[in-house]
């Protein structure tokens, strides 16, 4: 999922979700940054393209750029798993 986004160190980035969301792996994810690392990065790129993981860095975008809650964000990654 390419996309143009800011360094992962500025502050919207590292802004806590709303809450902690435990992935199947046992990993954590607490901020912005996890959760884009996660879509992003570490995802394979088969899963990426799925409509609901393009869904969900849609959500990533827009809480990042609008400073929105991240709650329903934290819910579909929840799912995800």
């Amino acid at each position: 999922m390419a996309r143009n986004r800011e360094n992962a160190a500025g502050a919207g980035w590292q802004r806590q979700l709303a809450f902690p969301v435990k992935l199947r792996d046992g990993h954590i994810m607490e901020t912005m940054a996890q959760a884009d690392d996660l879509i992003a990065q570490r995802l394979p790129k088969q899963r990426q393209t799925k409509p609901d993981l393009a869904a969900d860095g849609s959500m990533l975008m827009t809480a990042h750029s609008s400073g929105l809650s991240t709650g329903q964000l934290c819910r579909a990654l929840a799912a995800e798993g």
